[in-house]
């Protein structure tokens, strides 16, 4: 079986003051030990690298040479597939095309009803708000 990996599991692995550390370890242990694959896309990694070396998030975040080298161990680990999103994957998604109706529609209902997540802060758009938050 395959697994898709995203930003928050990375976190949790790597992070070791993170609080889901040591269950995130045990989780990639178990899906490791029992042959299982791992799915990883670039947009996930920059992601990663951006979280981690972000001093407002940690006290001592990661150094960018270190976030790029754990960027990179993923990217080219033996258990990792590289997902890449193929011209029919961004199709499905006409909101990517910031000229399609699709987006600007979503925009407007957005900037109508001024819609507030729980942050408290404004999002940009439905679409971010409500997109692909990993599995």
């Amino acid at each position: 079986m395959t697994h898709g990996l995203d930003t928050s599991f990375l976190l949790a692995v790597e992070i070791v003051e993170h609080a889901q550390h040591a269950e995130a370890l045990r989780l990639l242990g178990e899906l490791l030990a029992r042959g299982d694959r791992l799915a990883i896309a670039p947009q996930v990694l920059t992601e990663f690298v951006h979280v981690v070396t972000d001093e407002r998030r940690f006290q001592q975040p990661f150094s960018m040479e270190t976030a790029l080298n754990k960027s990179e161990r993923w990217w080219n680990a033996a258990e990792a597939d590289q997902v890449l999103p193929t011209d029919v994957a961004i199709a499905l998604f006409p909101y990517l095309d910031a000229a399609s109706s699709t987006w600007a529609e979503a925009r407007a209902r957005h900037i109508a009803r001024r819609d507030l997540p729980r942050s408290g802060r404004l999002v940009a758009s439905d679409v971010e708000r409500d997109g692909f938050h990993g599995f």
